[in-house]
């Protein structure tokens, strides 16, 4: 199960793509919105969001992916729950697709990109990727025994 984060005016072609390489990869999608109601994408449809950002914790998911608007990305870098979220995602060793936006919030909340942090248009390696753990990432967050 893949959560997709989305934001006002998120480009609709691009949570599209994104969520059809998931589904293809028989998951199954989550919409993630920072409000309950869900979000108007860049086409003007509304995309109902299954749960809302500071309701859904990342660890719940097996990955995590995210297509916002810069906009978006600026005020979710200032945003504890968008932090929390994009920082547990690491923490858990999930793979993430964070667009160029997404790396605002990654920025802000310490997080340092490694091979487990993909671009979005990079669909193939993060699904191959979300399908387990970012295991080498682990050494760089906490002492092993």
């Amino acid at each position: 199960c893949v959560a997709l984060l989305v934001d006002e005016g998120s480009n609709a072609k691009n949570v599209a793509a994104m969520r059809k390489a998931i589904e293809a990869a028989k998951a199954t999608v989550k919409i993630i919105a920072p409000k309950v109601g869900g979000v108007t994408l860049s086409d003007g449809t509304h995309l109902p969001a299954d749960a809302q950002l500071a309701g859904a914790p990342s660890a719940q998911f097996d990955a995590v992916a995210s297509s916002i608007p810069m906009a978006a990305g600026e005020r979710l870098s200032k945003d504890s729950a968008a932090q929390d979220w994009f920082r547990d995602a690491f923490g858990h060793l999930k793979a993430i697709a964070a667009c160029k936006a997404t790396h605002l919030v990654l920025e802000s909340a310490g997080v340092k990109p490694d091979a487990g942090v993909f671009d979005p248009s990079d669909t193939g390696s993060f699904i191959e990727a979300a399908q387990t753990r970012q295991w080498e990432r682990e050494r760089s967050l906490r002492a092993l025994a």
